[in-house]
């Protein structure tokens, strides 16, 4: 996908880049095997005008190993909707949307368009774009609007707003002891991990969409010694900015003790994703898309999220960005997951329609 990508803005006169990412934080969940490709930027010949960024990522979750590597389908029809689906890796999560920036693009150079672009493929949103994020954020300033083509609603609807996400490290250290002879002497730090994970489990608030989630665990190799050292991977979610706060609260109430005072607890903290809300500028860009779309047969409403995308990063840093504006499909991270192959073209004309809309004014929203 980078290679295709990289040739098909290439022929529209846009000029590559590679953008290194940061190191991975060598603590976080899971493991990589591999290093991660560099943050691939391309940029178009024409400056001027309102600085459009298009964003998509081009990893999927499934193992280039596993059995669910082709897509499939195409004729066939869903029968409760009659749409034509094709099933595979990927294909709306979110490989349906780079091919809608490349068709978007495509057609404003044919059609004469002056239009000042960058579009961004971030190569590890499915683990959380914590190499490329700051390289992704730098690029906020130099435009006006974002847009990031992560698959809509299956209903259709936009997500506009999102919550924030983290991931913390709770380790515990703890003292060795027989478990038969004398288990007065050891202190057991999986039991001081399980007091952390109720601690932090007590900050969870699903209405306001505080969600702490722990898992994987390890700790203790068996049963007849007291464990020593225990640590827990737990997600962090939240709605808003008082969300992540909370969170941060409860991850830093949980640390006590120290190297002489044990059980030890620690803590390590990545909040890598804001919480993204609905600004007066989002929505006004997203109902003019939603009138665009229904002018093409499509309904769409506004819709929000507690799943994060790099929407969350680009907004976090100021941009103005509508996500969820690809097409529809759904059973992401599934080996089911499919497109809705006639919405990938009504939807990819409607945002199209906007970007032309917008460069045509040169102003992200109407003052009119």
């Amino acid at each position: 996908m980078r290679a295709i990508v990289r040739r098909e803005l290439g022929a529209v006169g846009g000029t590559a880049e590679l953008v290194a990412g940061e190191p991975r934080p060598d603590w976080i969940w899971p493991r990589l095997k591999t290093d991660v490709e560099p943050l691939l930027v391309i940029r178009g010949a024409h400056r001027g005008g309102v600085r459009v960024l298009f964003c998509g990522h081009l990893d999927t979750v499934f193992d280039p190993a596993g059995p669910f590597l082709e897509m499939t389908g195409g004729s066939p029809c869903d029968a409760a909707s009659g749409d034509r689906v094709a099933t595979g890796p990927g294909v709306i999560d979110m490989k349906g949307g780079l091919v809608s920036i490349v068709a978007i693009l495509s057609a404003m150079h044919a059609l004469g368009i002056a239009l000042d672009w960058t579009a961004a493929f971030v190569p590890d949103e499915e683990i959380g774009s914590l190499m490329s994020a700051r390289a992704l954020a730098s690029l906020a300033p130099g435009h006006d609007v974002g847009l990031v083509f992560e698959p809509c609603r299956d209903n259709g609807d936009l997500i506009l707003s999102r919550g924030g996400a983290g991931q913390c490290l709770v380790e515990v250290a703890g003292r060795a002891a027989h478990a038969g002879r004398e288990p007065e002497k050891g202190i057991n730090a999986v039991e001081a991990l399980a007091r952390a994970i109720v601690s932090l489990s007590e900050a969870q608030d699903f209405a306001r969409g505080i969600a702490l989630t722990a898992g994987p665990l390890q700790g203790g190799e068996t049963t007849n010694v007291v464990p020593d050292g225990a640590r827990a991977w737990v997600g962090l979610r939240w709605r808003d900015a008082q969300g992540e706060a909370t969170v941060r609260r409860a991850v830093t109430a949980v640390e006590r003790g120290s190297a002489s005072d044990l059980p030890w607890v620690t803590t390590r903290l990545a909040l890598s994703r804001p919480a993204k809300a609905l600004t007066p500028v989002v929505e006004s860009l997203g109902r003019e898309l939603c009138g665009l779309l229904a002018a093409r047969g499509e309904l769409a409403g506004i819709g929000h999220s507690g799943g994060v995308s790099d929407a969350n990063v680009l907004e976090g840093a100021g941009l103005p960005t509508l996500d969820g504006i690809g097409p529809r499909g759904g059973n992401m991270h599934r080996h089911d997951e499919f497109i809705r192959l006639e919405s990938l073209s009504v939807r990819a004309a409607a945002v199209g329609d906007l970007v032309a809309m917008i460069a045509a004014r040169g102003e992200v929203v109407s003052r009119g």
